[in-house]
Order: C-alpha cells, then sequence, then structure tokens
C-alpha cells in the first residue's frame, strides 16, 4: 500500500526563500527551496514527468524518476541530484519501478522493480558497482522507503499474506547485509509499512493499518520494540523520519482534494517531551517526502503548490 499518489515536480529555481513566516506557529521555519524540473530538460527530460522519490536529510542530494518520452509516460528514467554534481541521468535501471529511497551521500540508491510472474525484486545501486538485483528474497510486493546514513540498511514493507476477504496483509521489514532480511511484523496492527531510519539503522518508524482502515504512527527498536504515537488528531499518520535524539516526522491526512480525489498531506513533528504539532504542508498545499536531519536542526521534504508545481525545501528549527 501506498501512502499517496506521487506528485508531479515543477519547482522553479534553486533559491533562498526570504521573509517566510514561521509555520503553524511553531519554531519551525522555511530555508530553501530546490528547483528539480527545470533541470531535468538538461538530461533530455519532461519537466512535468518529473516524480521526486527521497531526499537526503540535509536535502543536498535528491533521486526520483522522470520520461523522455511524453507518449509513452511508463518508460522511467532514473535522476539523480546534487549540489555539487548537478542533475544526473541514471538511465533506465530496471522497468517498472516502485519506489527509490537514497543514502545521506546519494551514493546508495535502493529500489524494487516488478516482474510478471516473480513479483517486486529488491536492487540496490552504487556509484562504483552500479546495479545488484537481490530478488524477491522469498516475498511479495517489496518496497523499500528509507536507508541509514551509510546505505547499510534499508527498510520498508511486503506482502505478507492476504484476508479471507483478500484483504492483503502487509509487513514491515529491515534489511542489511548483516542480518539479512528480517520479517518485522505488524507492529500490533492489521499492517504495517516502515517508512524511516534512523542514520545508524537502530530506529525504524512508519505506520500501522488497523481492521477498521485507520491508523496510527510507529517506532521500533530491537532494545524497546514497537511503541504507537498515536495520531494527530485521530487522523491517519504516517511517521517517515527520526533523529538521533528521537524526534519523529512525518505526514498526515489533512483533507480531501476532491478535484483530484486525492489526500492532502500535512507535516508533524513529534517529540516525547512536546507531543505532536502540526506545521501545515510547508508553504504549499500537499506534501510529499519528510526527513528529518540526524542532529534535529532541520526538517526536509518536498511539497505542491495550488497549481501543482513541486519544491524540495529545507525547514530550519530553532
Amino acid at each position: 500500500m501506498r501512502q499517496t499518489r506521487r506528485f508531479l515536480w515543477i519547482v522553479p529555481c534553486l533559491c533562498v526563500v526570504l521573509a517566510l513566516p514561521v509555520i503553524a506557529d511553531t519554531d519551525v521555519r522555511l530555508a530553501n527551496t530546490i528547483n528539480i524540473s527545470s533541470k531535468i530538460s538538461a538530461v533530455g527530460g519532461i519537466p512535468a514527468s518529473v516524480r521526486i522519490s527521497d531526499v537526503s536529510s540535509d536535502a543536498s542530494v535528491v533521486v526520483g524518476m522522470f520520461s523522455q518520452d511524453k507518449d509513452r509516460l511508463e518508460k522511467w528514467h532514473v535522476f539523480r541530484y546534487s549540489k555539487t554534481g548537478g542533475i544526473e541521468n541514471l538511465g533506465q535501471l530496471a522497468k517498472n519501478i516502485n519506489n527509490l529511497c537514497i543514502s545521506a551521500d546519494g551514493a546508495v540508491i535502493w529500489g524494487s522493480f516488478f516482474v510478471k510472474d516473480e513479483g517486486s525484486r529488491l536492487f540496490r545501486h552504487t556509484q562504483s558497482g552500479g546495479i545488484q538485483d537481490l530478488g524477491t528474497l522469498g516475498r511479495t510486493s517489496i518496497t523499500p522507503y528509507a536507508a541509514s546514513a551509510d546505505g547499510s540498511v534499508v527498510v520498508g514493507s511486503f506482502l505478507h499474506s492476504t484476508t479471507p476477504e483478500r484483504k492483503p496483509i502487509y509487513h514491515a521489514f529491515m534489511y542489511s547485509e548483516a542480518h539479512g532480511f528480517e520479517d518485522l511484523g505488524a507492529m500490533g496492527g492489521e499492517s504495517a509499512f516502515a517508512r524511516g531510519v534512523s542514520a545508524d539503522g537502530a530506529v525504524i518508524v512508519g505506520n500501522v493499518q488497523v481492521p477498521n482502515g485507520s491508523g496510527y504512527a510507529f517506532q521500533y527498536s530491537r532494545r524497546d520494540g514497537a511503541k504507537s504515537l498515536s495520531s494527530v488528531n485521530r487522523k491517519v499518520t504516517f511517521a517517515t523520519g527520526v533523529s538521533k535524539q528521537g524526534l519523529i516526522v512525518g505526514t498526515y491526512f489533512a483533507s480531501l482534494d476532491f478535484y483530484w480525489q486525492k489526500y492532502r498531506n500535512h507535516v508533524f513533528l513529534y517529540s516525547q517531551s512536546g507531543g505532536f504539532k502540526k506545521l501545515g504542508a510547508m508553504g504549499g498545499t500537499s506534501v510529499g517526502v519528510v526527513r528529518v536531519s540526524p542532529d534535529a536542526d532541520q526538517i526536509v521534504g518536498s511539497y505542491t503548490n495550488s497549481t501543482r508545481d513541486s519544491y524540495v525545501y529545507t525547514a530550519a528549527i530553532k
């Protein structure tokens, strides 16, 4: 299951945004935006086709997909953008890619792709070694959502089983060379999705789905097990990032966009001492990727505005 449909990313320019208001009366303030779509033309892509999959915790590296053919938008190429190296066309790493996530420096890209009659296959791509196909690992519908800072740990979800009514049941997973594939279960709910991991790979966050269709965020570690973070005003919440101090960020369903028939997502920030804080859509109408830096001094991610233009942003935590 996916949190939301991906957005089309059209970003005006690399710039510093000045005199932006404090968001939702909190100590979080927007600082920078980065134009990705305007750079895609330089590698033969269609700006309106850009889909951002992940942003590094300092917003210096972005990974996603784009199309070079307006008549066949399913022919996706993978791109990587960095402030130092600019935009790179990594080509068609695989057909039918489900999702992508990156290490802190963008050198390691994790993803999965679908093969008919086999299911989803997990892969890892490095600048030095190219693509490494890890196969299905005996699972179905593997989707990675986040990687540790060095890229050695990746977390996500996979299809574990179905109910008698053929409703899919998903479990969270963690994979590393040290421990292999680990089924983390449903975290006390019906299904669980691991969507974020700390820089050292020790703490995982995500969301749990319960039988009535609602859900809540969770935090997990080997030492403490799974903990429920409840929800934001009883709305479905998705924890997607965690700092080494335990500050958690994520998204929640804020409203329904009736025209596009999709939910608009807003950002939340959570700490054990301060509870939940709503941060809105970070200057747009709906947010996509949300991460937090290891030292909890900034939030990074992406958002769309009312005209469906899309941005990568940095927001300082004071």
